[in-house]
């Protein structure tokens, strides 16, 4: 009868391997705050669906990568993982969602506070980021004014 058991769970687990991990938005809210803290940018943006991700680069009006545009944008004390690993487990996430909509609201740690809120889409591939936090939208809409600045002194 032991075997038994051992050969179903085995069976079970086995089978479970062929199915894919469903990701909660607060999971992915989560994980983007954790790559934020761990300075991991090419992960943070990876969480960004991929067309918002290029709105977001354009709306620069320059022509820099989407983790040197975080690298730029966010406060250096987001970034505290490696000092400070406990910010990485105690982001508070207040979660609202409307059917393939959501949006999350951070707080509670340095790269939390940084993003503030953040909204996301559940495409067929799972829940992805379509806004990146209040840090990077400021510091691109700093970019563009700055761009606009810049380019009324040269031409005017």
């Amino acid at each position: 009868m032991r075997r038994l058991i051992v050969g179903v769970l085995l069976g079970c687990c086995v089978s479970a391997c062929g199915e894919s991990t469903v990701i909660t938005p607060n999971e992915v809210a989560q994980n983007y705050v954790a790559a934020i803290a761990e300075g991991n940018f090419v992960g943070a943006c990876a969480m960004i669906e991929p067309h918002a991700r290029a709105d977001l680069l354009a709306a620069t009006k320059t022509r820099i990568s989407c983790p040197a545009l975080f690298a730029r944008c966010l406060p250096v004390s987001s970034q505290a993982a490696s000092g400070d690993q406990s910010q990485l487990f105690y982001a508070n996430v207040l979660l609202a969602t409307s059917g393939d909509r959501a949006q999350a609201t951070l707080s509670r740690t340095p790269a939390a506070d940084a993003a503030r809120r953040v909204s996301m889409l559940d495409t067929r591939k799972g829940w992805v980021l379509t806004t990146p936090g209040h840090a990077v939208t400021r510091c691109i809409a700093q970019l563009r004014h700055h761009h606009r600045k810049h380019r009324r002194s040269t031409h005017g």
